[in-house]
């Protein structure tokens, strides 16, 4: 059995741990927890460049990581074929707005 005062001083030392920014690698708990942002990708959002690039980029990370959520934020994003993997939540913002295009020669 612990006392408070070492339950209070384990706490206050992993979170300094966890603040001092150390990258962990992914472990089975983080699987599927991560968010990746299409812009991060460079994906531009203007409704003029076509994005498809930078949103597969993040769907390949995002499935590279074992899973989790590519976010399509605020924005217009013109995309062509892009290819969803397995373990990889699509999530697109109330403000984001996906036109599809067929190729990039129709732009």
């Amino acid at each position: 059995m612990f006392s408070r005062r070492q339950l209070v001083t384990a706490g206050a030392a992993f979170a300094a741990q966890a603040s001092a920014g150390s990258a962990a690698p992914v472990t089975a708990d983080a699987a599927g927890a991560r968010l990746y942002n299409v812009r991060d990708h460079g994906a531009k959002g203007d409704g003029k460049t076509l994005d498809t690039a930078a949103v597969q980029a993040a769907i390949d990370a995002c499935a590279r990581d074992r899973g989790g959520t590519v976010l399509i934020p605020a924005g217009d994003f013109l995309v062509g074929t892009v290819e969803l993997k397995s373990y990889v939540t699509l999530h697109i913002a109330a403000a984001g707005h996906v036109t599809v295009t067929a190729s990039a020669a129709s732009m």
